[in-house]
C-alpha cells in the first residue's frame, strides 16, 4: 500500500511541477479558460486513441495542440475574442468526443478518463510525468524573459522582436503534453483546477513572479498530496479531493489575506 501511496506522491510532483507551473501563465496571459478548453479537447483525442495503433497519449497530444494552436492563431490573427473561443472549443470537444467515444466503443467506462486515479499510477507514468516537468522547467529556465514578457505586454515584446506567436505555439505545445500525461492521474474535468487554483493562491502571497511560480507549486504538490492520503483513509476516489483541497487553500488564503489586511 505504501508503495502505491509512494508512487502517486511522487507523480503529483511531478503534475505540480508541470501542469501548475504552466498554469502561472495562462492567469497571467488571462487566458484561464484555456486549461478547460484545452483538458476538453482531449476527450476527442482519447476516442480517437480507441482505434488508433499508436500511443493513446501521442493522439491526445496532437489533438490537443491541433485545437490549442487553433484558438491561439485566430485571436492572434483575427482578434476573435478569447473567451468566446474557449467557450466554443469546449462545447465542440466534449460533444464531439462524447459521440466518437459512443459510437467506437459504446461499452467503454470513462469514468477514469474524467476523474483519473492517481493511485494506479504505473513507474512509466511517473518517469513519462517526471521527464516533461523537467523540460518545461528547461523551457522557462532558458526563455524566461520573451515569455514574462508577452505575458505583461505582448506590443511590448513583439517592439523587441520577438516571435509572440511562435512561443504561443510552444506554450500550448507543452500544456497539451502536460495535459496529456495528466489524464490518467487526475482525469479531464479536474486538470483545470490543478492548472488554475494553485497560481491564484500563489498570487496572494507572492510579489515576484518567479515566487508566483514556485509557491503555485508548492500549493500543487501540498493539494495534491492532501488529495491522495486522505483518499486512501476515507475510501473516496482522489482527484475530486485534490480540487476539494485546493479549493480549501484557496479559501484561506484569501481569509488569511483579509485578516492580515487589516
Amino acid at each position: 500500500m505504501w508503495e502505491i501511496i509512494f508512487l502517486a506522491l511522487i507523480a503529483g510532483l511531478g503534475l505540480a511541477l508541470s501542469i501548475a507551473v504552466i498554469g502561472n501563465f495562462i492567469v497571467w496571459n488571462r487566458m484561464s479558460y484555456l486549461a478547460d478548453s484545452i483538458s476538453h479537447s482531449s476527450i476527442i483525442g482519447i476516442a480517437l486513441g480507441l482505434i488508433s495503433p499508436l500511443m493513446p497519449e501521442l493522439i491526445i497530444i496532437v489533438i490537443c495542440f491541433v485545437f490549442s494552436f487553433v484558438i491561439v492563431y485566430l485571436n492572434h490573427k483575427f482578434n476573435i475574442t478569447k473567451e468566446a473561443l474557449l467557450i466554443i472549443n469546449t462545447q465542440f470537444s466534449v460533444a464531439l468526443g462524447i459521440t466518437l467515444i459512443s459510437l467506437l466503443n459504446p461499452n467503454i467506462i470513462i469514468n477514469n478518463y474524467f476523474f483519473g486515479n492517481i493511485l494506479g499510477v504505473s513507474i512509466k507514468d511517473v518517469i513519462c510525468i517526471m521527464i516533461l516537468a523537467l523540460l518545461i522547467i528547461m523551457y522557462l529556465i532558458f526563455n524566461w524573459n520573451k515569455i514574462l514578457l508577452i505575458s505583461i505586454n505582448e506590443e511590448i515584446a513583439i517592439s523587441e522582436r520577438i516571435h509572440a506567436l511562435f512561443e504561443k505555439v510552444i506554450f500550448v505545445f507543452l500544456a497539451s503534453c502536460a495535459i496529456s500525461f495528466s489524464i490518467k492521474m487526475v482525469g479531464v474535468l479536474l486538470i483545470p483546477s490543478i492548472m488554475i487554483i494553485p497560481s491564484i493562491i500563489a498570487l496572494n502571497v507572492s510579489k515576484t513572479p518567479l515566487e508566483n511560480i514556485v509557491f503555485a507549486s508548492i500549493v500543487g504538490f501540498l493539494g495534491i498530496s492532501c488529495g491522495i492520503l486522505l483518499s486512501t483513509i476515507v475510501d473516496v476516489p482522489t482527484g475530486p479531493l485534490i480540487t476539494l483541497c485546493l479549493i480549501a487553500f484557496l479559501i484561506i488564503s484569501i481569509i488569511a489575506k483579509k485578516v492580515l489586511a487589516k
